[in-house]
């Protein structure tokens, strides 16, 4: 698999190397493939709240793009696995809180709904029979200050989505994302590179501003 020299896995931090050789050991994989898969997986797991500064003052994301070319059999399904494994865990605990928190809200919003429903029929009535209408108002705008706000689904991780889908999570609070396959024809031949421009723009930490009508 490997051509050339080998890869300097000596020059990762001594934490990082020691789970690079456990997994090599335990998957009997080649060195190169686990240390690539473990750079992926820590690109991901840190893109969202670190940045690196270079020369001139330079800022970009700590966004990898990894391709790695495997034999059948060289068990790359088993080093991802291994590597990514509490990333994973980390997405279904993060979905299963998001469906408790999903359900409160829509009971909250039901509630919101209804006495915002309440309030503007009350200031209307007042208004039409020139009441005085400041309390109503004020209960009014107070409600509005208070509207329950949607839970964020945190999703980590993709395998092939539309580039909408994915401009969709990240317009929100969650600003990272991973495309990741063990499979290569599952990104090259899907959905996720269709706009090659945005996904660049994307690895790059660059705005990208979507306005359609």
């Amino acid at each position: 698999m490997l051509i050339g020299r080998p890869f300097p896995v000596q020059v990762l931090p001594l934490i990082i190397r020691n789970a690079v050789y456990e997994v090599t050991q335990n998957t009997q994989a080649p060195l190169a493939l686990v240390a690539a898969s473990a750079l992926g997986a820590i690109s991901l797991a840190c893109q969202n709240g670190i940045d690196v500064c270079r020369f001139n003052h330079l800022r970009s994301p700590v966004s990898l793009f990894l391709l790695t070319l495997a034999d059948s059999g060289e068990r790359k399904s088993s080093v991802d696995k291994a590597l990514m494994k509490p990333l994973y865990d980390l997405e279904e605990q993060k979905f299963i809180q998001y469906m408790r928190d999903y359900e409160a809200w829509e009971n909250d919003i039901q509630v919101f709904n209804t006495q915002q429903k309440a309030l503007t029929s009350k200031l209307k009535s007042e208004i039409r029979r020139n009441k005085d209408f400041s309390a109503t108002e004020v209960q009014l705008k107070a409600l509005m200050e208070n509207r329950p706000e949607e839970p964020v689904r945190y999703k980590l991780m993709f395998n092939d989505a539309t580039p909408a889908a994915i401009k969709h999570f990240l317009c929100g609070q969650w600003r990272a994302i991973g495309i990741t396959s063990d499979e290569a024809g599952t990104i090259f031949k899907g959905h996720t590179l269709r706009e090659l421009p945005f996904i660049n723009k994307m690895w790059d930490g660059s705005t990208f501003s979507v306005e359609r009508k």
